[in-house]
C-alpha cells in the first residue's frame, strides 16, 4: 500500500519567436533554475487538506522518523479512495533514491492488474513530486490490514495459512511473468495485505530488481545512519529477519529463489506463530550480524516441532523454501504454488478456489499507459534539475519542464494537464510561459472563453507583460474575428519574423490575399539578402553549419533558382557540420527554414498572379521541407533535449 524557493520568470528568457513557438531549450534551462537556490518539495500534507485541488487527505502513514524514504496518503477523490505513495521531501536531492522510487512505480504499473497484487492505478505529479496512486485496502473490523497485524494474535488457522500462501504464489507468478527478471527482495508479513474478504495482496515494490531497471548502488555500511529498528534496514537492501543468506552478501544479484526464501520465512511464522530465528542483542548492528549468521549457517527448527498437527507434506514444502543453498529451494513460485495446492487437497481435503479476477476498464489501462510516459518525462526532468549543484527548480518550473516534454512527445492532453498544474503552483513573477502555452492550447481546442479568462487575468496581474503572451492573445483575436484588435496589438512591437508570422495568420484568416502575398514576397527578398551577406562572410577553410545532412546540396539547388547571382562556390571550399554540433558561423539552418515557409505558403495562395513563378516557389518550398521544416527548426533544441540520450543532453546543457 502506500504518501520553495521560486525560480522567477525574466523578460530576457522570453523567446521572441513566431506564433506557436514552444519553450526553447535555452529558456527551458533558465526556467528550470538559477544558481543559488535549492529544489524543495513541500512538507507532508496533513489530514483535511487537499492535494492538487482534488485528492482530500484522510490519513497520513509514515513520514520522517516513522518510515524509510516513503510516505503514504490515504485520499478521497470523490468516488474513489486511493493510497497515494510518494517520497519524503528530505530525499528529493538524492537522485539514487528518487530513481529507486521511479523504478518501483514503473515496475508496479507494469505488473498490470491481478487480484493478489495491490493495484497501481496511475502516476500523478503534484508540486513537482511524483505520487503513485494505488488501490486502497481497508483494514478489517479489528483494524488489521497486513499478515503482520494478524500474527499479533498468534498463528493463523493452518488451512487458512496455506490458502493465503497459494494466493501469494499466484501474485508472484503474475508479477514475474509480467516483468521479466522481477525479484521483490522485501517479501515480509508487513507487505502482505489481507483484505476484509480474505484476499492476500502483495504490496511495496520499493526494493524490486528486474531486467528493465538499472540497479542503484547500495550505500556503504559506514554511511548507514544509526538505526533504532532493524526493519529500517529495508530502506537499503531488505528486511534482515526475512532475507535469504545470499541477500546479505550481494543484494543486487539475487534471483527468484531469494523471494522464495522470504516467502518461507513469512509462512513459517504464519503457521507456528514465531519467527524463523529469534535474536537478542544489545544494539541494532549486533542484531543484524546475528541474523546474518543464523540465516547463513544455523539450521532452522523444523516446522513440525513448532506447530502442533502440522502435516508432514506442509513441513516439507515450507522447509525446502528455507534451504541455505538457493539451488536446493523450489525454483519458481509456479512450482511452489503447485506443491501447496497438493498439500491443501491431500492434507486438508480442500480444493483451492482463486478469488475472482478483476478486469481493468479501458480508462484504467489508458491511465497506466499514460503514467509510463509521465514517469519517463519526470525522470528526465529530475536529471535536468540535477545538472548543476545548488540549482533552484520550483514546482512551477518543474511542471513547465514536463509540459515541454509532452509537447515534444505529441501529447497535448498531458501537456495541458502539466501547464494547469504549473499555474496552480506558480509563485510571484512566475507564469508567463505557462500562460502563453496554455492559452495557445485552449485556443486550438476552441475553448475561447477559457483562453480569454486566462489571458485577461494574467494581464491584470502583469499589465506590462503583453509581449510575454502576444501569440495566444493574437490567436484568440483571430479566432473571434477581431482582426483590427489583433493588428493593433502587433503594431506595438518592432517588425520582426515573429510579428510577420502573426500578421500572416491574420491576413490568411481574413482572406486578405494581396497583403499576404506582399508580406511573403518581402520576406523572401529579405531572407535572400541575409543569405548573400552570410555567404560573403564565409572564407575558405571555415566551418559552416546545417540542420540536416544533405542540406548544403538542397540549399545550393534552391538558391541557384531563386538568386543565381549568389556566389555559392565558396561552400565547396569549407568544412560542413550538422546540428546539434553547430559550432561554426554562419549557420544557414534558420534561413532555410524561414525561406521554406515563405515559399510554400505563398504557393498555396490561389490568387497569386504569376502561375509560372508560383510553381517555382512551390517546388523550391517542397525541396526545402515545407510545410514541416520551420516548426521542426523552431523546436529542434527542445525536442532533441527530451528525446536524446541522457548523457548527450546533460553534456549539451553545460554549453547552452
Amino acid at each position: 500500500m502506500a504518501a520553495s524557493s521560486d525560480a522567477s520568470d525574466s523578460r530576457e528568457s522570453l523567446p521572441t519567436l513566431p506564433a506557436g513557438t514552444p519553450l526553447t531549450f535555452s529558456s527551458l534551462n533558465t526556467v528550470i533554475g538559477e544558481p543559488g537556490g535549492v529544489f524543495r518539495i513541500v512538507d507532508p500534507t496533513p489530514p483535511g487538506n487537499v492535494l492538487d485541488g482534488k485528492y482530500q487527505v484522510l490519513e497520513v502513514k509514515g513520514g520522517p522518523g516513522l518510515s524509510g524514504m516513503g510516505i503514504v496518503y490515504i485520499t478521497d477523490a470523490g468516488d474513489t479512495r486511493y493510497a497515494a505513495k510518494t517520497f519524503q521531501h528530505q530525499f528529493s536531492q538524492n537522485l539514487d533514491l528518487v530513481e529507486r522510487f521511479l523504478r518501483e512505480a514503473r515496475t508496479w504499473i507494469l505488473t498490470g492488474f491481478h487480484v493478489n497484487i495491490v493495484h497501481a492505478y496511475f502516476i500523478d505529479i503534484i508540486g513537482a513530486t511524483p505520487y503513485l496512486f494505488m488501490e486502497y485496502v481497508e483494514p478489517d473490523s479489528q483494524g488489521r490490514l497486513s499478515l503482520a497485524d494478524h500474527l499479533r494474535d498468534g498463528p493463523l488457522d493452518m488451512m487458512e495459512a496455506v490458502r493465503l500462501a497459494i494466493q501469494c504464489c499466484d501474485g508472484m507468478i503474475h508479477a514475474t511473468s509480467s516483468v521479466p527478471g522481477l525479484v521483490h527482495r522485501d517479501l515480509k508479513p508487513e507487505n502482505l495485505l489481507i483484505s476484509r474478504d480474505g484476499i492476500l495482496k502483495i504490496t511495496d515494490f520499493g526494493l524490486v530488481r528486474c531486467n528493465i531497471a538499472e540497479e542503484i548502488s547500495t550505500p556503504d555500511a559506514a554511511a548507514l545512519p544509526q538505526l533504532s529498528s532493524l526493519t529500517q534496514m529495508g530502506t537499503t537492501f531488505g528486511t534482515p529477519a526475512y532475507m535469504a543468506p545470499e541477500q546479505f552478501v550481494e543484494a543486487g544479484a539475487v534471483g527468484e529463489a531469494a523471494d522464495i526464501y522470504a516467502f518461507g520465512c513469512c509462512f513459517y511464522e504464519a503457521i507456528c506463530g514465531g519467527r524463523l530465528f529469534t535474536i537478542r542483542a544489545d544494539t541494532a548492528i549486533e542484531h543484524l550480524l546475528a541474523l546474518q549468521r543464523f540465516h547463513q549457517h544455523e539450521p532452522p527448527v523444523p516446522l513440525l516441532e513448532r506447530a502442533a498437527h502440522c502435516p508432514q507434506d506442509l513441513d516439507r514444502v515450507i522447509m525446502r523454501c528455507l534451504e541455505k543453498n538457493p539451488a536446493h529451494r523450489w525454483q519458481s513460485f509456479r512450482e511452489l504454488g503447485g506443491e501447496l495446492r497438493s498439500v491443501l487437497e491431500n492434507a486438508f481435503n480442500h480444493t483451492f478456489t482463486a478469488p475472482p479476477s478483476q478486469h481493468p476498464s479501458a480508462h484504467q489501462v489508458a491511465s497506466q499507459i499514460r503514467s509510463l510516459t509521465l514517469l519517463d518525462g519526470y525522470r528526465r526532468a529530475v536529471r535536468l534539475r540535477n545538472l548543476r549543484e545548488n540549482q533552484d527548480a520550483s514546482p512551477y518550473a518543474f511542471h513547465l519542464a514536463l509540459a515541454s516534454y509532452f509537447h515534444c512527445s505529441g501529447e497535448p492532453e498531458e501537456e495541458r494537464r502539466q501547464l494547469e498544474k504549473a499555474m496552480r503552483v506558480r509563485g510571484p513573477q512566475q507564469g508567463y510561459e505557462a500562460v502563453r502555452r496554455l492559452g495557445e492550447l485552449l485556443v486550438e481546442s476552441g475553448e475561447l472563453d477559457q483562453a480569454g479568462c486566462l489571458l485577461d487575468r494574467f494581464l491584470t496581474e502583469e499589465p506590462e507583460s503583453l509581449d510575454r503572451c502576444l501569440e495566444p492573445y493574437v490567436f484568440l483575436c483571430v479566432a473571434r474575428g477581431a482582426f483590427p484588435l489583433a493588428e493593433e496589438l502587433i503594431s506595438r512591437f518592432p517588425r520582426s519574423r515573429r510579428t510577420e508570422a502573426l500578421l500572416a495568420r491574420i491576413y490568411r484568416a481574413s482572406n486578405r490575399d494581396a497583403e499576404l502575398i506582399a508580406l511573403y514576397e518581402a520576406q523572401i527578398v529579405d531572407i535572400l539578402g541575409t543569405i548573400r551577406e552570410n555567404l560573403a562572410s564565409v572564407e575558405p577553410g571555415d566551418r559552416v553549419g546545417w540542420e540536416h545532412d544533405g542540406d548544403m546540396n538542397t540549399f545550393c539547388e534552391v538558391i541557384k533558382i531563386l538568386a543565381p547571382d549568389c556566389h555559392l562556390d565558396v561552400l565547396q571550399r569549407v568544412s560542413h557540420t550538422a546540428w546539434p554540433d553547430l559550432e561554426a558561423y554562419p549557420d544557414f539552418s534558420g534561413e532555410m527554414a524561414w525561406l521554406s515557409e515563405a515559399l510554400g505558403a505563398l504557393a498555396e495562395i490561389d490568387t497569386f498572379p504569376d502561375a509560372k513563378r508560383r510553381e517555382i516557389y512551390r517546388e523550391c518550398g517542397r525541396r526545402l521541407g515545407y510545410p514541416d521544416r520551420l516548426q521542426r527548426h523552431l523546436i529542434r533544441d527542445e525536442t532533441w533535449f527530451w528525446t536524446a540520450d541522457d548523457n548527450e543532453a546533460q553534456n549539451a546543457s553545460f554549453s547552452t
